[in-house]
Parts: C-alpha cells; structure tokens; sequence
C-alpha cells in the first residue's frame, strides 16, 4: 500500500476504519441495530461499496503499474541497443 498515492491511501484507511467502527458499533450498541434493521441495511450496504471500491482501485493501480513497468523495460532496452549500434 506503500506505492498508492495520497489520496488513494488515505481513502483505503478510511473504508478499513468505517470497517473497524461499524464491527465495534455492533458490540457496544447491537440493540440500537436491532431496532434500526433498515438503517442496518443501509449503512451495511455502504460498508460493503466503500470496501469494494476501495480493493477495485488498489487492483486496478497495481495492473496499470504492472502495464507502464513492462513499457518502462522495453523501451530501456530499446535504448540501450540503439545506444550501441550508435556507439
């Protein structure tokens, strides 16, 4: 998670932090979802699109790195050969 931009990163935290507060919410108050079952549904719901959005961009960032490095790599030796037939 270290080579995901600023915002990125800051977006994942904050979806495992909703996480991790959502899952504690049901520990000290579960009677309140209990009686709340829409609202439960609700905000399960939105946990459940933060996450998959969250685990949709972080693999859609690493296949595009992955993309530019073969690039990066190909024209590097495309370089150095025509360096050398220059040479």
């Amino acid at each position: 998670m270290s080579r995901l931009r600023p915002g990125r990163r800051t977006a994942a935290i904050l979806a495992i932090l909703l996480l991790l507060a959502v899952a504690g919410s049901d520990l000290l108050i579960a009677g309140f979802w209990l009686s709340h079952p829409m609202l439960t549904a609700i905000v399960s719901a939105l946990v459940v699109v933060v996450l998959s959005v969250a685990v949709i961009e972080v693999v859609l960032s690493r296949r595009a790195e992955r993309r530019w490095r073969v690039l990066a790599q190909t024209a590097l030796m495309e370089l150095g050969e025509a360096a050398s037939t220059t040479w």
